[in-house]
């Protein structure tokens, strides 16, 4: 039994993992530019257009896989346990990430008079950094049995 909730763990693991990873390839915000008959277009924010934000979450998905791996096919405690502390880590960081760059454009945004909304990409992102916290809280931190 132990041995399923690990391989359940894992790839739940690799689908927040991987929600992270593609939505730092996709548009994380939208801005719109309104003017006096109402809004005048909408421009797209997100992805590798912003430098280091978007890499970061690329390192913290992959992060992400790993610990997944390590906890599918981990033997001892000091592995299973390491696994779950980068699985809580690489969420919360990933959750800093997001929040430090949505505080970065508004303090841009804000005293232009533009309109923001979260667009695709920072909501995969915020839910994959949720999914790597909860697959990370609820892991075990005992080795897999195998065999049993």
């Amino acid at each position: 039994m132990e041995h399923r909730t690990a391989s359940n763990m894992a790839l739940g693991a690799f689908a927040a993992s991987t929600a992270v990873v593609v939505g730092a390839f996709l548009p994380w915000q939208q801005v719109g530019f309104e003017g006096r008959g109402g809004q005048l277009g909408v421009g797209r924010v997100g992805g590798f257009d912003l430098g280091w934000d978007a890499r970061v979450c690329v390192w913290l998905g992959v992060a992400g896989v790993v610990a997944g791996w390590m906890i599918a096919a981990g033997s001892w405690r000091s592995v299973a346990v390491a696994a779950k502390l980068v699985l809580l880590g690489s969420g919360l960081a990933t959750l800093v990430t997001a929040w430090l760059y949505g505080e970065k454009l508004q303090s841009v945004v804000r005293p232009l008079g533009l309109s923001t909304r979260f667009d695709v990409g920072l909501v995969a992102i915020i839910a994959g950094a949720v999914g790597l916290i909860l697959v990370g809280a609820f892991a075990p931190w005992r080795p897999v049995q195998r065999g049993v």
